[in-house]
């Protein structure tokens, strides 16, 4: 499919497929560059969110100890600090 388009587009505007060509290369570095990115910003994400949920999953599983101690306070400092 994309060899016959190419085929017509060089057979009615030879000249601007050809220029629009010479860009593809570019284009493609350029989409490979950003996902790059963005898949490194993805997985920090997905780290920081792992750790975030443990936490979370720490202090649900304990809160009989954090209730009978009066520690929801600190626990909600700890949430906080670790969220920003």
């Amino acid at each position: 499919m994309f060899i016959g388009g190419l085929g017509i587009a060089l057979y009615i505007g030879p000249y601007f497929t050809l220029y629009c060509m010479c860009y593809l290369p570019v284009m493609i570095g350029v989409i490979a560059v950003f996902g790059m990115m963005v898949g490194k910003k993805q997985k920090e994400k997905l780290a920081f969110n792992a750790e975030l949920g443990s936490h979370v999953e720490e202090t649900l599983s304990a809160i009989k100890l954090v209730v009978s101690f009066a520690q929801e306070d600190l626990a909600l400092k700890e949430y906080d600090q670790k969220a920003e």
